[in-house]
């Protein structure tokens, strides 16, 4: 699993909260593709990450996908569709992730994205609790 991203009123809030914490650290803020609103990513030493989506309709943090890596995301959504997976956006280049993304749903509407990195990417760090933020 790469990331999983949720939906949050004020970005900057939860960007300070979870920097805040020495848990975490920020990667790298974006304009996210779909809503073009702003966007964050933010991880932990081991890789694992939190992408945040702004939405100043959103009351509480909610959920939006879960990102798993591919070696080429396209072949891997070539096997989803054959398992009853659909298309809902892509392959999308995403310049600040350095990355090609597809989404892809389940009949129910769970969103599931596939991602290849590029090894430039500033989403595939690893880093150690004791460097600064």
């Amino acid at each position: 699993m790469d990331h999983v991203a949720i939906e949050v009123a004020d970005i900057d809030r939860y960007i300070d909260l979870l920097v805040g914490t020495g848990g975490m650290k920020l990667l790298r803020r974006a304009t996210a593709l779909r809503t073009g609103t702003r966007m964050a990513m933010v991880g932990d030493p081991n890789g694992m990450k939190l992408e945040l989506i702004e939405n100043a309709e959103a009351t509480v943090p909610r959920y939006l996908h879960v990102a798993f890596r591919s070696a080429d995301a396209e072949d891997t959504a070539k096997d989803l569709i054959d398992k009853g997976w659909s298309v809902t956006r892509g392959p999308v280049e995403l310049k600040d992730a350095q990355a090609r993304s597809m989404l892809l749903s389940d009949p129910s509407g769970f969103e599931l994205q596939v991602l290849t990195y590029q090894s430039t990417s500033p989403d595939i760090v690893e880093w150690s609790p004791d460097e600064p933020a």
